[in-house]
């Protein structure tokens, strides 16, 4: 399996999933990481996540963790793609952000 960004931080199968994940930048305050999943049978795009950190929060969550950010962010976003793959709730959209903050997520759908 490979990902399909340049610069692929992560990628995994999952059940009939192809997970990726890419940092798709990073400011003063925010991270912002993309996950797509992929049918790998056939390469259809199952959906997409926005996966959104301030950067203080996450830092607060790896220090508690006693992990990187990286390694915190790319956790908690690939546990809601599984989540999303097993549940099955990409069928009713194909786009879905993720905020992480330092006391817990929000994933919602986008139109």
């Amino acid at each position: 399996m490979s990902c399909m960004f340049p610069d692929c931080d992560y990628n995994e199968t999952y059940g009939e999933a192809e997970l990726s994940l890419a940092l798709m930048g990073t400011g003063a305050t925010r991270t912002l990481y993309v996950m797509t999943a992929r049918e790998a049978a056939t390469g259809r795009l199952m959906f997409d996540m926005r996966i959104e950190a301030g950067l203080d929060d996450l830092m607060v969550r790896a220090r508690r963790a006693n992990r990187s950010t990286d390694n915190e962010l790319r956790d908690v976003g690939v546990s809601y793609a599984h989540y999303l793959v097993d549940d099955g709730a990409y069928r009713f959209a194909e786009h879905f952000r993720l905020l992480v903050d330092d006391s817990g997520e929000t994933l919602e759908p986008l139109r």
